[in-house]
């Protein structure tokens, strides 16, 4: 049922017993209008009422919480079956990969070359210095006696 449509009912009520109760009060008995008043005093209730059971509905609904679960749906995936490569590309690839290795370690060597290219100076003193204070052999001077 349509609590709104019940309040508005009862209001057209009550404005027709109002409207009732202006026509009696010249014409009608004490009697009569205060069952009138009380029958408008019953309908003001029942429109209290209903209009408060809707303003507890609204902050009810106002204060609501909704709870969401969403899952996302796993898709099976087929798995691609591998592409098996013919002995020639194999040949080629390896090859690329070998030469791109070679051609690796050459650069590293260029590098570690220039590294040390600074550090030869410095090298090349240190061992003639060496050389220099490095005790020679002797070179025998022959007996005339032929005896060693």
């Amino acid at each position: 049922y349509d609590l709104e449509a019940h309040v508005k009912n009862n209001r057209v009520e009550e404005e027709g017993l109002q409207k009732f109760l202006l026509e009696k009060s010249t014409t009608g008995t004490l009697d009569e209008i205060l069952k009138i008043r009380k029958e408008i005093r019953a309908i003001r209730g029942e429109i209290d009422r209903q209009e408060g059971q809707l303003q507890r509905w609204s902050n009810d609904s106002a204060f609501a919480t909704i709870t969401l679960t969403i899952y996302e749906r796993e898709i099976p995936v087929v798995a691609a079956v591998p592409d098996v490569p013919k002995f020639v590309e194999r040949i080629r690839q390896t090859f690329s990969e070998s030469l791109e290795a070679m051609l690796g370690v050459c650069r590293e060597l260029t590098i570690a070359v220039v590294a040390v290219v600074p550090w030869l100076p410095m090298i090349l003193l240190v061992v003639v210095f060496l050389w220099m204070i490095s005790p020679r052999p002797r070179k025998r001077i022959a007996s005339p006696t032929g005896n060693d």
